[in-house]
């Protein structure tokens, strides 16, 4: 797994390098190790794009498997701020959804939620976005038992290429 994610993300570098030359950053793609802050739950890849038909739409898959358990995410926020700090610095503050499937001793669980990340991003050398992120959420597990409210706290560090 940790090989697969250091070749995605060799791939995002190289096909960044050669789009950067453009001005306006309106797509992205990258990469994250995402992480269950609260639960402690294991860390899973996750690849990051943006959707330029929605400005400040970022959309996350993730993928974690080890031995019988099988999880598979997806969160779509909205960054509805987004402001510069200092220098390289820059915060954001968004509104989101997840859901997520796992498989694990047999069962299957099911989870819906909202989700409120919030981020700090350093462009080091543009269009290359380093960031650390961190998402409180709210969510409703459906199965094998319905349960509302749950509550959990997200994280998640990465890269993200700009063109």
């Amino acid at each position: 797994m940790k090989r697969s994610l250091i070749f995605l993300i060799l791939v995002f570098c190289i096909a960044g390098m050669g789009l950067s030359a453009r001005s306006s950053y309106s797509k992205a793609v990258g990469g994250a190790f995402s992480y269950g802050l609260d639960t402690g739950t294991g860390g899973s890849g996750t690849f990051l794009f943006s959707i330029p038909q929605v400005p400040f739409t970022m959309v996350g898959v993730s993928l974690r498997s080890s031995g019988d358990s099988f999880n598979l995410g997806i969160t779509d926020d909205y960054w509805f701020y987004h402001d510069n700090l200092t220098g390289i610095l820059n915060l954001y503050m968004g509104i989101g959804f997840y859901g997520g499937i796992a498989s694990y001793d047999n069962e299957v669980a099911l989870d819906f939620g909202g989700r409120v990340p919030i981020g700090l991003q350093a462009f080091l050398l543009k269009p290359l976005e380093l960031f650390i992120e961190i998402a409180p959420t709210a969510y409703a597990n459906i199965t094998p038992t319905f349960s509302f409210p749950q509550f959990s706290v997200q994280g998640a560090f990465g890269v993200r290429f700009w063109f």
